[in-house]
């Protein structure tokens, strides 16, 4: 494994699939890990602290976050349905965030889902986070790889654009944030039935850069060299979206957050 950064940078793992790389990492020298959709091992985790690392869990309530501390993590992440792609969480981070904060003590909370802004960031903050977790606003940069279509589908959105559901399951049976695509629109007028008899189920839509075979329902997204009906394709996006109005460079987006994080 080699690294194209001097910069800080984090490890994350889904534990619903086995973590093959982590040994990797951590001889890579990775110092921050990240874990959702269960709770790491106590093997997993004597090999962090085994390597001088250090590792947060994501949490969605009071007693997610209560057996999640039984681990002694440094750090959680509280996750809200607010935020795109698959969603651990199970209710809104206006009523998840106080319960996890709660319980937390003296570690910290950052808070995933919905931050678009440096105000969004501010609010948090003013709650008690102690930090943000932003994803939709960082892959709608000029260093990101999706395809032109869906940046332009993700600057387009509005409000209610988004939708929390289970259309793209093809590849993992788990609830996502995603953009109202002609996949879904369609699998939603047929009455949103389940797999083996959605609509069009099985045609392959669109192919990869390698040439591999992209299927309607696939939880993969739309990338640089994929070709084919991108816009049947899933597409990611939490529900801050709708702020989202520009490309900008990560290092733009950066110094603009922190300005309107000030700006008070």
């Amino acid at each position: 494994m080699s690294l194209k950064t001097n910069g800080n940078y984090f490890a994350n793992y889904i534990l619903q699939f086995e973590p093959k790389s982590l040994d990797k990492v951590i001889e890579a020298g990775c110092k921050y890990f990240q874990f959702s959709w269960g709770l790491p091992s106590l093997e997993i985790i004597s090999k962090i602290r085994n390597a001088g690392a250090k590792f947060g869990i994501q949490v969605s309530s009071k007693n997610n976050a209560e057996k999640a501390l039984e681990l002694k993590p440094d750090f959680l992440i509280c996750q809200g349905l607010e935020a795109g792609g698959h969603i651990q969480a199970t209710q809104y981070n206006k009523y998840a965030l106080p319960q996890v904060l709660e319980v937390a003590g003296e570690i910290p909370v950052l808070v995933s889902g919905g931050i678009s802004t440096g105000e969004d960031i501010r609010a948090a903050i003013h709650i008690g986070a102690a930090g943000v977790v932003m994803g939709t606003r960082f892959i709608t940069t000029k260093e990101s790889n999706l395809a032109d279509i869906y940046t332009r589908k993700l600057l387009e959105a509005g409000e209610n654009s988004t939708v929390y559901t289970n259309c793209y399951n093809k590849d993992w049976n788990a609830m996502h944030r995603v953009l109202r695509t002609n996949t879904f629109l369609n699998w939603e007028a047929e009455g949103c039935p389940l797999i083996g008899n959605k609509p069009g189920e099985g045609d392959v839509i669109a192919k990869s850069a390698s040439g591999s075979d992209i299927y309607r329902y696939s939880a993969r997204r739309p990338v640089e060299g994929d070709t084919g009906d991108l816009e049947s394709m899933c597409m990611y996006a939490g529900e801050g979206i709708s702020k989202i109005k520009d490309i900008p460079t990560a290092a733009e987006l950066i110094e603009r957050l922190w300005k309107e994080f000030e700006n008070k």
